[in-house]
């Protein structure tokens, strides 16, 4: 079934007695919320003036990027001064993860998070980068270490994606890397899809 919200066409005849074709209905759309909004292009475009705006109205807060050769974004990275302060009150494990971006420019959104000492999340740092990729996890792991440190009582949890894995062992010295329990069942279970293990695994993860 398609909605109004899914076919703007359909919502300017049904609202408006108008009727438009599916495309222009669409470019209309994407015009108007252009206007509104600003397009992602001028998104980019405005990042070193938000990190500025950010960094004075929130002292202690961290922000860097980085463009490639012809001066286009590559990586964006930034810790809010509240997250910086609050690591030091919260359980010494960190929680990363880079989904992929679905706007006009693709990239990859990675963000790290932690908990607190009352078991809720507490968002320590977010980046864009281009993609998940060698390179951007070394240069998102590094802006993380500057930022919040390292020591030998310190975790950072992750999928099994071997670009995290080689960057961390590449980046921090004492820290240590753990697999999600989340990922790591959702692999066992794509691999061995005959056998009932998740009760077991829980138990296990738990213990």
């Amino acid at each position: 079934m398609i909605t109004n919200k899914q076919h703007p066409g359909l919502h300017l005849s049904i609202h408006h007695g108008v009727n438009v074709s599916y495309d222009k209905a669409w470019r209309g759309r994407e015009i108007a919320l252009n206007s509104i909004r600003g397009t992602p292009k001028d998104s980019y475009a405005m990042l070193s003036t938000f990190s500025d705006v950010l960094i004075r109205n929130n002292p202690g807060t961290y922000t860097t990027e980085e463009a490639d050769d012809e001066g286009r974004f590559k990586f964006y990275f930034m810790a809010l001064a509240a997250s910086i302060d609050a690591w030091n009150y919260c359980v010494p494990v960190i929680f990363v993860d880079g989904p992929a971006m679905k706007n006009k420019y693709l990239g990859t959104h990675i963000s790290a998070c932690t908990i607190d000492g009352n078991s809720q999340i507490v968002p320590l740092a977010f980046a864009v980068v281009d993609s998940e990729n060698d390179f951007s996890w070394a240069w998102f792991f590094r802006n993380l270490k500057a930022i919040f440190g390292e020591h030998n009582k310190m975790v950072i949890v992750s999928d099994a994606y071997k670009s995290i894995e080689n960057e961390f062992n590449v980046v921090y010295e004492i820290a240590e890397h753990g697999l999600c329990e989340f990922h790591l069942l959702k692999n066992l279970k794509k691999n061995h899809k005959s056998l009932p293990m998740e009760d077991s695994f829980n138990k296990c993860a738990r213990a």
